[in-house]
């Protein structure tokens, strides 16, 4: 999965979560959401992804911890909501593993704004 967040210049901050990977680019299965959704709004929002039916569990696979899922997604949310020099950050792939055990990001990447506040170029 990817699990990221940036500042928008229409929006403000948001956050999104997807199918990560190479699959991110491939596909653009992925969820943008405002920063401040609860773990329910966000768990409905990662429901919603094509990918979905991978995490619920199909053939034979456990299902994963969406749970988990939802809670970094929040959290780096409210990570760039309120650290005002981050610009953005990217966690990708993140591992999901079966209910109850967590996630694992695997990579990550954190653009700081500029020393005077501006975006970088």
């Amino acid at each position: 999965m990817i699990v990221g967040a940036r500042r928008d210049l229409d929006w403000g901050p948001v956050a999104l979560v997807g199918l990560g990977g190479i699959w991110a680019e491939a596909l653009h299965d992925i969820r943008v959401l405002l920063v401040g959704l609860d773990l329910d709004e966000i768990s409905e929002e990662i429901g919603r992804l094509r990918a979905a039916p991978l995490l619920r569990g199909m053939r034979g696979d456990a299902a994963r911890d969406v749970a988990a899922l939802a809670a970094v997604v929040q959290r780096i949310g409210a990570l760039l909501d309120a650290q005002l020099d981050i610009q953005e950050v990217d966690l990708n792939p993140v591992t999901v593993y079966g209910v109850g055990q967590g996630v694992l990001a695997l990579d990550a990447l954190i653009v700081m704004n500029t020393p005077d506040g501006r975006k970088p170029s």
